[in-house]
């Protein structure tokens, strides 16, 4: 947070000017100034020296929220309707506010603190002019800011999203001084590339196939841009296949060559065939690039998978089924016993799915915007299912249950091991 300074002659100032909307005005035009998204700590005129001044927003926002026992998980709430689990950022600066109350001047965030803090937890960010606006998971935030509050430890989630943030912006930074271009604009190639390889065959592999007419599963840079050129209208092959715009009409050339770099990182010219595959295939398109670092390719290992479900998507079914459950029950196993109607401590899985469609988690159509909702195929909770279930009869014991959604790490136990053992778990998460 910029310091804030206290006088009595007129207008004051934040440290740094540059933060300030006031700068320069007289009280009476503040007002033509100022809009919903100005935030407290913009203002010079609301200086003051407020609890955990100097200290960054995360810690000054545990600072209040011990100090006057806030639950941001409850004061928040209100503002989502539907129970999504986000909003918009305006809904989401207002909720903010409303939850603080007579503390949100004190707070004194500022509109980058704020952007700050959204950041982690945005479901998308525009990629390009025109774009829909990304709605703010307050859900992840309250939680991850709770507990910060309340035990001092960041959650791995928390840690993980505000290093996916560095990386990206790491990412972008590196991209746009190598070959002027956004990661948006990575994928934008990416995925032309793709389209357009597949508007004529069924597979990547065949339409490479077509291209390499000595089966040498080997292409050039040149081959690619002289196909590119061509399916796209433009008559030149050769060097004059290379310009501006060209091969994909409107999909910058500096985008190409920064996906066959990904291949060619010894810059001999060559571009495997199944290499290029797997750089178009790949969603995270970070992942080719360790470190953020473009030229340096890594391609994946195949994910470990149950029930045809990735690893990574039955992590994701626990981390939202603990998240939903400490929400709108307190704890995970307070939810199960609610379920538990003969306090066996077995629940079936009808029982579970039942359960976690009640708390709107499970993907459903809404019979008024016919719009799908909800976070979870049904798929992905039987495979975490399975994971516990491993005699298959169905019984699911809620505490060994609690125990998985508890850690992901116990997940990777479980499947590390080939079967269930005791595990460490966080006991205030379950009880």
């Amino acid at each position: 947070m910029a310091k804030l300074i206290n006088t009595n002659t007129g207008p004051t100032a934040v440290d740094n000017i540059e933060d300030d909307v006031t700068r320069g005005l007289s009280a009476a035009k503040l007002v033509l100034k100022m809009s919903e998204a100005t935030m407290p700590g913009d203002i010079g005129h609301l200086a003051n020296t407020g609890m955990g001044e100097g200290k960054t927003i995360w810690d000054r926002m545990c600072m209040l929220i011990n100090a006057r026992s806030l639950d941001l998980r409850i004061l928040m709430d209100a503002h989502d309707r539907r129970n999504r689990g986000f909003v918009s950022v305006p809904t989401f600066r207002r909720s903010l506010c409303y939850a603080f109350g007579n503390q949100w001047i004190e707070l004194g965030m500022s509109s980058k603190e704020f952007n700050e803090i959204c950041g982690p937890y945005l479901s998308r960010r525009p990629g390009a002019p025109g774009d829909p606006e990304a709605y703010v998971m307050w859900q992840k935030f309250t939680d991850d800011v709770q507990t910060l509050a309340e035990k001092k430890i960041r959650t791995d989630g928390f840690l993980a999203r505000l290093k996916a943030v560095e990386e990206r912006e790491t990412f972008n930074k590196i991209l746009n001084q190598k070959y002027g271009i956004t990661d948006y604009e990575l994928k934008l190639a990416q995925t032309s590339l793709t389209d357009r390889l597949l508007q004529y065959s069924k597979t990547l592999a065949a339409a490479f196939r077509t291209l390499d007419k000595d089966k040498s599963g080997v292409l050039s840079r040149q081959e690619i841009r002289d196909y590119f050129a061509a399916s796209s209208g433009y008559q030149q092959g050769g060097a004059q296949a290379f310009t501006e715009n060209v091969n994909l009409g409107g999909v910058s050339d500096a985008a190409i060559e920064c996906l066959l770099d990904f291949v060619d990182k010894d810059g001999d010219g060559d571009i495997p065939t199944a290499e290029m595959i797997a750089v178009l295939e790949t969603e995270d398109i970070q992942s080719l690039a360790p470190g953020g670092v473009p030229g340096a390719r890594q391609v994946k290992a195949p994910e470990q998978m149950v029930r045809g479900v990735p690893l990574s998507k039955i992590k994701f079914a626990a981390r939202i089924i603990r998240e939903r459950l400490i929400v709108n029950a307190k704890s995970i196993s307070q939810a199960f016993k609610k379920v538990d109607a003969d306090g066996s401590g077995l629940l079936s899985r009808d029982e579970i799915l039942q359960m976690l469609n009640d708390y709107y988690i499970l993907k459903y159509t809404d019979v008024y915007t016919k719009e799908v909702r909800g976070d979870l195929e049904v798929e992905q909770v039987h495979a975490l299912l399975d994971l516990v279930d491993s005699d298959g009869d169905g019984g699911i014991k809620y505490l060994e249950f609690s125990r998985v959604l508890a850690d992901g790490n116990n997940i990777d136990a479980i499947m590390n091991g080939g079967k269930k053992k005791k595990l460490p778990v966080d006991k205030a998460l379950i009880r």
